[in-house]
C-alpha cells in the first residue's frame, strides 16, 4: 500500500485505532490454551515480542508509511501504556483513558464475579511512559472501580470514547491514535459507524492482530450534514481507509 501521509483532499478528522502489542495473556492464550484461565494475569506486561511489534510500528509511523499521530490517547491497561510509550516516542503528546479498557466480562457465566483488579498505580502509569497525561481516575490505588459488564455496557462506553473524540477534533485535519483492545475496538468500530449493538457479547468480530490497526477518517461536516465523498452533503460515518493493517511487522511477528 502507497504511503499516506496526514494529508487529504478535504480537511478530515484520521482516528487510527490501534491494537496492544503482544501481551502475556496473549502468549499463553496461543500456546497453552488449555491451561490460560488458571495461569492469565488481570494485567499483564507485553511480552519481548511485543516489544518488537510496538517498535516497528514507531518505525513504520517514522517513516511516514501512514499518518504520524498528532495526539495520541491509550488505555490505562498495563500492555496498552507499554504499547503507547514505544509508538509514541518522546515527542508525541500521550492522554490516558480509563474508558478504553478491554471488556470487562465474567469467563464463567455461571460463577460468581471475582472483583475487578484496579489496575496499576499512577506511579507505575508514568514509569512506563513519563510523559503520559493521566485522568482523575488514576491514583495510588490503580484506576479501575467498576465491575463486569454487558454488551450493552461496553457499546455506552464506546460511544462515550467515540463522541468526545469527534467533538474535539472533528473539522480539524488532527491525526488521533488510540491504543486499545481487540474485544473492544468491535464497540469502537460499531459507535464509529452508527451501527447497533451487537447481538450478545460477540456479533460481528473484525479481527485485530497484535499492533494491527485500522485508519478512519471523518469529512468535515457541511452545512446541515456530513461531507459526501464529492464534498457534497451526504451521510454521516467515517470513510474506512483499512482494517487491521499490519505491513509494518515480519510474518513471523503477526501475533493475535
Amino acid at each position: 500500500m502507497p504511503a499516506t501521509g496526514g494529508s487529504c483532499h478535504h480537511r478530515a478528522m484520521q482516528l487510527l485505532l490501534i491494537r496492544h502489542a503482544e501481551s502475556v495473556n496473549n502468549r499463553l492464550l496461543a500456546t497453552c490454551p488449555d491451561e490460560y484461565f488458571d495461569r492469565r494475569l488481570e494485567d499483564p506486561p507485553l511480552t519481548d515480542l511485543g516489544h518488537e511489534q510496538a517498535a516497528k510500528l514507531a518505525d513504520f509511523i517514522a517513516a511516514e508509511r501512514i499518518p504520524r499521530p498528532d495526539h495520541m490517547v491509550t488505555s490505562l491497561l498495563t500492555r496498552a501504556v507499554q504499547t503507547a510509550a514505544l509508538v509514541a516516542g518522546p515527542h508525541t503528546p500521550v492522554e490516558g483513558n480509563a474508558h478504553l479498557h478491554e471488556v470487562r466480562w465474567n469467563a464463567e457465566p455461571d460463577a460468581a464475579p471475582t472483583p475487578a483488579h484496579p489496575g496499576a498505580s499512577a506511579a507505575e502509569l508514568r514509569a512506563i511512559c513519563p510523559q503520559v497525561a493521566l485522568p482523575p481516575e488514576a491514583s495510588d490505588s490503580g484506576w479501575y472501580r467498576g465491575g463486569f459488564e454487558s454488551a450493552p455496557d461496553a457499546w455506552a462506553r464506546a460511544h462515550g470514547v467515540i463522541e468526545p473524540l469527534r467533538r474535539r477534533f472533528g473539522g480539524s485535519d488532527a491525526v488521533v491514535a488510540v491504543i486499545t483492545h481487540a474485544w473492544f475496538m468491535q464497540y469502537l468500530l460499531r459507535a464509529s459507524f452508527g451501527w447497533s449493538v451487537p447481538d450478545g457479547a460477540r456479533g460481528t468480530f473484525f479481527i485485530m492482530s497484535n499492533t494491527g490497526h485500522c485508519l478512519l477518517s471523518w469529512p468535515a461536516a457541511g452545512p446541515g450534514g456530513a461531507e459526501g465523498p464529492d464534498g457534497a452533503e451526504g451521510p454521516g460515518g467515517p470513510r474506512v481507509r483499512w482494517l487491521n493493517r499490519v505491513d509494518h511487522l515480519d510474518a513471523a511477528q503477526v501475533t493475535h
